[in-house]
């Protein structure tokens, strides 16, 4: 998912620019701006400079640069407004009300993107404001090349901005924090949105008058009943219980949720007897790779699951050979195109379970994984945080104008915006907005995110169809919000205690152990190995760099 924006998931509105290939508490937010914060060239009236949404006058010009896409081009065209990537309703917007003109040094795409990205940061010619990730992030700050954002973030962010930004916790500020000053703004999505669901078809459930599961042991036995009791009723043995793909973190059909019902939490850091740990070498690991060895042993999992991608997954759900598989709460979106097809498909959420009576942990990322820096000589640091603070108003503020965010011939506009923040809980936002306003003809007061969502699945119950994966996500009950909120609810989380930038041994040896990993975990999967070869991938690991990644991690534990 964009590259791991799927991974992410974000609202509805955002999904569908995915599936097109796109992209610590603070003082009170009226305090003065400190007398050092550097001040834009020209004269400018400090009254609104100093105010979170304070317009700049005269006018201040900031350098970014752009990423864009043949896809949202495309969308570009279709709007048919001859608005640009440089150009357009956000941009004109942000210069309007906030006297902020952005000027891009460089725009590209693809491949073209990241070379000239990976220039630019090798050479240190960097924009005036740019996102980077955790690794970029702590090597500008040690080559002196970022200003201190401490001030501009105390000072600059509005209530509304705050409050989104820091509902998520503090981890986001933390990891860009060193030596007690905080060097960039986060670029904030939902963690909560990489939760992931056990998909099940319904129909075959019903099929085979199987109860829904309510803990592992029901989801292992109707795996199995998939498998041999001919569930699509055509006489033949060609069905799996679990669809699965070759990678862990990809979706639909990553096994990591799996491991996550028997208690494994694979490639992240977690507490354990007063230490972090890494879930991927831990003893709930083996247990769960044998069950896995047992269910590809009787036939519950496709034989070619070691060299199938995740979209061979969505072709065998599409095409009745699965009946069940992890993924996102976004996953109907895969099978929105085999619903079209087979009517009798009925793809349904459930909440991950464990094993043994215990309760099923689901893994998050942190709510992050870019940050904006401003470059040591930026004149006006604040502008990025005034133009995220406008960002979010627009989108979802009192002033909102849904403009911003879709035509209302159902065609994107939010990823015309350089800068876009979500909201954690947009999602759980919405679904509350369809719950109260779903049977209703009168939207006013409904965010303009929301407001799209419930429009959708008014359709669906008015009989489009077609709205069949947007209503399996937000409808009331039995969708994969009402399991979302379950798990909100209920704290059924396990995160990333680690979320600083990778430490010097994970730099060097990630690939190799994960390489390692891969090849290890296959061949106990499907039964080249025997399960005891676990116990020697652990011993390999810690010998091949796992060791010095422990201590380094007990290090940067210590000195947070």
């Amino acid at each position: 998912m964009l590259k791991k924006w799927g991974i992410i998931c974000l609202s509805a509105i955002m999904i569908t620019a995915i599936f097109t290939g796109c992209s610590n508490s603070s003082n009170n937010t009226s305090s003065p701006p400190p007398s050092n914060t550097p001040e834009s060239s020209g004269a400018v009236n400090n009254s609104a400079k100093n105010e979170p949404l304070g317009k700049y006058d005269p006018p201040i010009s900031i350098g970014m640069i752009r990423q864009t896409s043949d896809s949202a081009e495309a969308n570009l065209q279709k709007l048919n407004t001859g608005e640009t990537t440089e150009d357009n309703r956000w941009t004109r917007m942000y210069e309007e009300k906030l006297g902020i003109k952005i000027k891009f040094d460089w725009i590209a795409k693809g491949e073209a993107f990241d070379q000239k990205r990976k220039l630019t940061l090798a050479t240190g010619d960097i924009p005036e404001f740019m996102a980077v990730n955790a690794s970029e992030l702590k090597q500008l700050y040690e080559a002196g090349l970022i200003q201190d954002m401490t001030d501009v973030y105390k000072n600059y962010v509005s209530d509304f901005a705050k409050g989104i930004m820091e509902l998520d916790g503090s981890n986001p500020f933390d990891a860009a924090t060193f030596d007690g000053k905080m060097y960039a703004i986060p670029n904030i999505w939902s963690s909560y949105d990489s939760a992931r669901f056990l998909w099940i078809r319904y129909d075959w459930l019903q099929n085979l008058g199987l109860p829904e599961p309510e803990t592992m042991e029901d989801v292992l036995k109707i795996s199995e009943a998939f498998a041999t009791r001919d569930p699509d009723g055509n006489s033949k043995k060609d069905t799996f219980g679990l669809g699965a793909n070759r990678s862990l973190e990809d979706e639909p059909g990553g096994l990591q949720p799996f491991f996550n019902a028997f208690g494994a939490y694979p490639e992240i850091w977690f507490e354990k007897q007063g230490e972090l740990v890494y879930g991927t070498v831990q003893p709930e690991m083996k247990t769960a790779l044998l069950k896995l060895q047992q269910m590809y042993k009787s036939g519950e999992i496709d034989k070619e699951f070691a060299v199938k991608d995740s979209a061979k997954v969505i072709e065998d759900v599409a095409s009745g050979k699965i009946g069940m598989l992890f993924g996102g709460h976004w996953a109907p979106f895969y099978f929105q195109a085999a619903k079209d097809l087979d009517p009798a498909l009925d793809l349904r959420p459930y909440a991950i379970p464990g094993m043994n009576g215990e309760t099923g942990l689901v893994q998050l990322p942190m709510g992050t994984s870019s940050w904006w820096v401003a470059r040591k000589d930026a004149k006006n640091p604040e502008a990025i945080m005034k133009l995220i603070n406008m960002q979010l108003e627009i989108s979802l503020g009192e002033t909102a104008d849904e403009t911003f965010t879709r035509t209302a011939e159902g065609l994107d506009t939010w990823g015309m915006s350089p800068v876009y923040i979500q909201h954690p809980e947009i999602n759980i936002m919405s679904w509350n907005a369809v719950k109260n306003y779903v049977d209703k003809d009168d939207l006013t007061g409904v965010d303009p995110i929301s407001k799209q969502i419930v429009k959708y699945v008014k359709k669906y119950k008015e009989g489009d169809n077609k709205q069949w994966s947007m209503y399996t996500i937000y409808a009331p009950s039995k969708s994969s919000m009402e399991v979302l909120d379950f798990y909100i609810k209920n704290d059924r989380f396990q995160r990333n205690m680690f979320y600083a930038a990778p430490t010097p041994s994970m730099v060097k040896r990630n690939e190799t152990l994960k390489k390692l990993r891969e090849e290890t975990f296959t061949k106990i999967i499907i039964g080249d190995s025997s399960i005891d070869e676990f116990d020697n991938y652990v011993e390999q690991w810690k010998t091949l760099g796992g060791n010095d990644i422990m201590k380094e991690v007990a290090e940067w534990r210590k000195s947070s």
